[in-house]
């Protein structure tokens, strides 16, 4: 099993950004246990002016890291991540995350 204790969304050019608009950011589930072979979905929309989306995880204890992010409609996923995840939708207003 695989525990992904927080994965979080949100708009800006840095992590700060995100975190100090969190209350325009609605993300479901908010965090999830997903079993390995078994794919899950995690969605995020806001209410901001922002058009990018950053997604990260951050395991209990750690940094933030990185998974990737929209810019309108376009994605990036980080190499680390490439062939593990993938991101859908729009970032100027909902965006999917797919383990």
């Amino acid at each position: 099993k695989l525990k992904f204790d927080t994965w979080t969304a949100g708009g800006g050019a840095n992590p700060d950004s995100y975190i100090s608009n969190s209350q325009d950011i609605h993300q479901t589930p908010k965090d999830l246990i997903k079993n390995s072979g078994q794919s899950e979905e995690l969605r995020c929309s806001h209410s901001s002016s922002y058009n990018f989306m950053f997604w990260y995880k951050q395991k209990r204890g750690e940094s933030l890291e990185l998974l990737g992010y929209l810019v309108g409609s376009s994605d990036t996923v980080e190499d680390k991540f490439e062939n593990k995840i993938s991101l859908d939708g729009d970032a100027n207003k909902n965006s999917v995350l797919k383990l």
